[in-house]
């Protein structure tokens, strides 16, 4: 409207102009004086000089307008496309006015809203509380802010922060809405969050408590209380230290604060005095809660109370000790029942073979070898329930000496040479060519296994064949040759319901075969023991009434020596058993052995050697005679009274550094145990 006119103004004063221009020039103001045409030149000149202006300030006029416009249009884009709502209402809550943001928070046009009371938005629950803070916005001077629940239309409701203001007119209000739905539920995820935690928190044993970053304990569980008999206000900040032994304090203090200085976990066994006055040990953890710079920001940290534990560690520490104890009367006593067993076992075995040295009638050759079969079948249970009992408590050792594999296996064969020949059994070995002539490893216990397999093939074939089949296998990673050994025999067979007892001790296929063939049941079940001692493996194929295979495989050392490295143990053609046909003087022997037995046998062998033997039935009898005589050699049992062998040999060694000379001494066991020798 503004530049239509100016626009008009501008038309009418170039119409005054042209009209004044052409009364100047027309013929009639020829006559007029020169006085008036000089005023009607000025009057023109001035004329255009005021359309010139006029021209200026409605080209200024239009800028301004435009640019009126320009801001216009870019604050009622601002207002209306502003991520928060605006609304203008009355005191009655009469939309007056809003943006589109105000529109789209309650899901309707902007043009159903005006005229509409905004407390009809509002949920029910909320309603009356927002009539009370509309008051209060036309009654405040300054910003009035309240958090309340909206209705939108086809969506679930919303909570918004209204901050409103009273317009200067005191008739109208203006209000902003924000929407704070997301922040409501993160704050309610949060307090149930908080909620879960603290009903944790009470319900678990332990003492649980939050620390700010400079270890200023805020929050207790309930179960701290509980215990402490104390009260939040008593534990607030360092209180604390209150339930805490004064002795112990200075320790806890400075290890909390290293924590708290260096942001490091902190780990504490230390006590707290309970309600009862009672101190009790606690284990203290405290962890550190750090925000994304790294930075801690608090502390959580629990007490648990070990108590308890560390009765049952305390307990659990005097069981260990019983039980070592335990343990070691067992190995004394098996000691002790090697020694008890096997010494009366060597003069029975010992005396047995002398008197089938001599003529004996036939009747009572046969009957005296039968006994010396039956104590050698004793013999073996007794080596293999002491054999059964050293694994059981640990001490069964696996040696590692050089041997020739071939002559260990023809020696574990030889044994049953001539029960094999009264059967009139095919017995067989087949011994592989890449078998080294020489390998490390325990020959005592390979023999011991590579008898029990065949001794059981032998005793459990009746007709038919024995086969030992020794094959060497690849290198293990450890540069050992794997070696198997293979039994097999056309003996009875094991039923398939009984494979699984062969390897546990004390068991046999049924009772029948304990009746009809012997044996303890512990063979196999010490031969599975040594085997995987050994680092082997060992295993079975069997058909009942067809025959069985029993094989290990087991790594063993290769040396790359000969055989013929190894010494002989068989007598030279130029060697002799007789001591005393290789000097003029006859050796002098001091025998210190207490069993009479066992005196006896050994006595014999030595006599036939032509010793000059003296006897002594203890140690301190052996040290006796030692002093008096001149021994070559003193053979000396280790278990005897007054003084047994190990005192007896240091009482000798100590004199021996006195007087000069040395005796070499031999011990004389029948101890089952490695530490025993």
């Amino acid at each position: 409207m503004g530049i239509d006119n100016d626009k008009n103004q501008l038309t009418a004063a170039d119409e005054l102009r042209r009209r004044a221009e052409e009364l100047f020039l027309s013929e009639t103001t020829e006559s007029l004086p020169p006085r008036i045409k000089t005023e009607l030149q000025r009057l023109l000149h001035e004329l255009d000089v005021h359309r010139i202006e006029l021209e200026m300030q409605n080209a200024e006029l239009r800028q301004a307008r435009n640019e009126v416009e320009t801001v216009r249009e870019k604050y009622t884009d601002l207002y209306d496309f502003a991520p928060v709502g605006y609304f203008a209402l009355d005191r009655d809550g009469t939309i007056g006015a809003a943006n589109l943001s105000g529109a789209s928070l309650l899901g309707i046009e902007r043009s159903r809203l005006i005229g509409r009371r905004f407390g009809l938005f509002v949920t029910e629950e909320y309603r009356p509380a927002f009539t009370d803070f509309l008051d209060k916005v036309f009654t405040s001077p300054t910003k009035e802010a309240y958090e309340v629940k909206i209705l939108k239309e086809e969506a679930p409701p919303l909570f918004v922060r209204i901050e409103a203001v009273a317009a200067a007119s005191g008739q109208e209000c203006r209000a902003a809405l924000i929407d704070i739905t997301e922040r409501k539920q993160a704050e309610e995820e949060l307090h149930e969050s908080e909620e879960r935690f603290r009903t944790l928190a009470d319900a678990i044993p332990q003492l649980c408590w939050i620390a700010n970053a400079d270890g200023w304990i805020f929050w207790y569980n309930q179960r701290w209380y509980e215990y402490t008999g104390t009260t939040p206000q008593q534990m607030e900040g360092w209180g604390w230290q209150s339930v805490h032994d004064p002795e112990v304090l200075p320790q806890v203090l400075e290890r909390w604060k290293t924590s708290i200085a260096t942001g490091k976990p902190f780990d504490m066994v230390f006590p707290l005095r309970g309600s009862d006055g009672l101190f009790r040990p606690f284990l203290t953890r405290v962890m550190p809660q750090c925000a994304q710079d790294g930075k801690v920001v608090r502390w959580f940290g629990t007490n648990t109370d070990i108590t308890e534990r560390e009765l049952a560690e305390e307990e659990l520490r005097r069981a260990k000790k019983t039980a070592e104890a335990a343990n070691r009367a067992k190995s004394q006593f098996l000691a002790n029942m090697s020694h008890e067993l096997r010494t009366p076992m060597t003069g029975i075995l010992g005396m047995l073979q002398l008197v089938l040295e001599k003529e004996l009638a036939p009747t009572l050759r046969d009957d005296m070898e039968m006994v010396l079969s039956s104590a050698r079948s004793l013999l073996l249970i007794i080596n293999d329930i002491l054999d059964m009992a050293k694994i059981e408590a640990g001490r069964l050792v696996i040696e590692e000496t050089v041997f020739s594999p071939r002559r260990c296996i023809a020696e574990a064969v030889d044994i049953f040479t001539p029960e094999v020949q009264l059967k009139g059994l095919d017995f067989s070995v087949s011994v592989a060519e890449e078998l080294p002539d020489t390998i490390a490893g325990d020959q005592v216990r390979l023999r011991q296994v590579l008898t029990n397999l065949i001794g059981n093939a032998v005793k459990f074939t009746e007709a038919g064949k024995v086969v030992v089949h020794v094959t060497a296998g690849g290198t293990t990673s450890e540069g050992k040759r794997e070696v198997t050994f293979a039994v097999t025999d056309t003996g009875i067979g094991i039923p398939d319901d009984k494979k699984e007892l062969l390897f546990r001790a004390f068991n046999q296929v049924d009772g029948s075969h304990s009746r009809s063939f012997g044996g303890t049941g512990l063979g196999l079940a010490i031969s599975k023991e040594i085997v995987e001692l050994m680092g082997g493996t060992i295993g079975f194929v069997s058909e009942e009434g067809v025959g069985s295979t029993f094989s290990f495989t087991i790594p063993l050392g290769e040396t790359g020596l000969d055989r013929h490295v190894l010494p002989s143990t068989e007598p030279q053609p130029n060697e002799t058993t007789t001591p005393a046909l290789q000097g003029e003087r006859i050796p002098r022997l001091l025998l210190a052995e207490d069993d009479p037995a066992t005196r006896k046998v050994l006595g014999l062998m030595l006599n036939r050697s032509n010793f000059d033997l003296d006897f002594a039935e203890d140690g301190l009898k052996a040290v006796e005679l030692w002093e008096k005589g001149a021994y070559d050699l003193v053979l000396m049992d280790v278990q005897m009274p007054r003084l047994n062998g190990f005192e007896a040999t240091s009482a000798i060694r100590e004199k021996e550094r006195e007087r000069g000379g040395h005796t070499p001494i031999i011990a004389l066991t029948a101890h089952a145990f490695k530490e025993d020798e």
